[in-house]
């Protein structure tokens, strides 16, 4: 038992090695585009006022005051939201507020946080958008590399990110390519479990998108 352990253990760390030797240059040049694409407003050390911006500081604080207390599932408002008991946190998912909180912990300040929150989301976003197109063009890898770029760094994510500031459109932008590829290999091979997969992500962030996909 114990070898087939000390086996295991040896499989995964020549896979992560491995991995960390072929994509090491790709790692580095997704962890630059998603510094570039906040570094312009992290300077200032302010937040910018996107539509929803107040609502979702307001829930990521909330998350935040409940994770200390050792609450990991939270119904109530009792934090913020003017301290009524509000029901926010049932009605809305909760998942895209775990990142965000686990940062604030990390760090302390709200600003570098909340942007540093960003930068991780947007490097989420460059894996996935790069990852979901070589499992259906493996060869296209330089397909993959611009539709990575191209669709983590648009001007609809920017616009949810900062303008809007709507953490759950935003992560449920990260998922659809997780979605849309998992929905190809279902119909075309059978395998439903990257669809499955991203539909509950898409569920577990946003719940309206759940209709319009």
């Amino acid at each position: 038992m114990s070898d087939e352990t000390g086996s295991q253990t040896d499989s995964l760390g020549t896979r992560l090695i491995t991995f960390g030797k072929k994509y090491w240059i790709t790692a580095i040049a997704f962890l630059v585009f998603s510094i570039m694409n906040v570094i312009l407003l992290f300077r200032y050390n302010w937040l910018f006022g996107g539509q929803d911006l107040q609502f979702h500081l307001q829930r990521i604080d909330e998350m935040t005051h409940n994770l200390l207390g050792g609450n990991l599932n939270p119904y109530l408002a009792t934090f913020n939201l003017n301290q009524l008991g509000s029901a926010v946190m049932s009605l809305y998912p909760k998942l895209p507020l775990y990142l965000f909180a686990a940062i604030r912990l990390i760090v302390g300040n709200p600003i570098t946080s909340f942007y540093l929150g960003m930068i991780l989301t947007t490097f989420l976003c460059l894996w996935i958008s790069y990852a979901v197109p070589n499992s259906v063009r493996k060869t296209d890898t330089l397909g993959a590399y611009i539709f990575a770029i191209a669709y983590a760094l648009s001007g609809l994510n920017v616009t949810y990110n900062f303008l809007m500031a709507d953490i759950g459109i935003s992560f449920t932008i990260i998922v659809l390519p997780l979605v849309f590829a998992g929905y190809y290999h279902w119909i075309t091979a059978g395998k439903y479990k990257m669809l499955a997969v991203g539909m509950t992500l898409v569920c577990l962030s946003h719940v309206l998108n759940i209709i319009v996909i």
